[in-house]
């Protein structure tokens, strides 16, 4: 209904679906490779659904051979919107759109059968391979994560993002088991780097809703680029950051 324009595709697999983009390329002698490349550049444009059947969760990978941080990863999609220049997908995913699961009571049976089995307090996050709040308004997953962890008591979510888009959040009882982060850099990086991302006032700004609505709130500098003034710039951003979430 949201997208009532949207043309709607069955494919088995997203490995069919790439194996007969192949088989098109051929029979037409066409360039696989300048079709792929061209479709990843518009990946935006395109939403593959899915049943994810394995990687609901997977332990963070750490530094090798560095002491394990214990942190988990909900894996809630794949791919993201927002293009940023220096992202590892850049170079890691392969997907032509952008890949999200429909099964998400399968991914909260996951979670609470992972958590059951695990002592002590147990810490989770999106935004591995995905931005944890970019399609929030779609997918709805922000408020299912919320509602989910707010009635544990031994384990909290964290959802990562560069994006605004909190509205939706605002309101829910989310009993402090929900951590909203951001990844910040200067505006001027996130001009040339971050371009479809939103703005470091609009990020900052979301971040104050979050915390009067009683959310911990958390803020990731990764990475952080050298520029001519960087000290300077780095220097005004966390005076922003701090005048914004005093």
């Amino acid at each position: 209904k949201q997208f009532p324009r949207a043309k709607k595709v069955s494919i088995a697999t997203v490995a069919h679906y790439r194996a007969s983009e192949k088989r098109t390329a051929a029979q037409g002698n066409g360039s696989l490779s300048s079709a792929r490349i061209r479709a990843y550049n518009e990946r935006a444009k395109s939403l593959f659904l899915i049943k994810e059947r394995y990687d609901f969760l997977k332990p963070c990978p750490c530094t090798q051979d560095a002491v394990r941080c214990g942190y988990h990863i909900v894996n809630l999609g794949f791919g993201c919107i927002y293009d940023c220049s220096y992202c590892f997908l850049q170079g890691y995913a392969n997907s032509e759109g952008i890949v999200l699961p429909v099964n998400s009571s399968d991914f909260l049976k996951k979670l609470e059968c992972a958590i059951h089995n695990k002592k002590g307090m147990v810490r989770m996050g999106t935004g591995e391979f995905s931005d944890s709040l970019a399609l929030d308004d779609v997918t709805g997953f922000g408020r299912m994560l919320i509602e989910f962890f707010s009635r544990l008591e031994n384990a909290s979510i964290e959802l990562k993002t560069k994006s605004a888009n909190v509205k939706g959040l605002l309101s829910l009882a989310h009993n402090r088991r929900s951590i909203i982060a951001w990844s910040l850099n200067p505006q001027s990086i996130i001009e040339t780097d971050e371009w479809k991302a939103s703005s470091l006032q609009e990020r900052l700004s979301a971040a104050k809703q979050c915390l009067d609505a009683g959310y911990l709130v958390a803020f990731h500098f990764d990475p952080i680029i050298y520029s001519e003034h960087w000290e300077r710039e780095y220097h005004n951003l966390i005076d922003a950051l701090f005048s914004a979430v005093k």
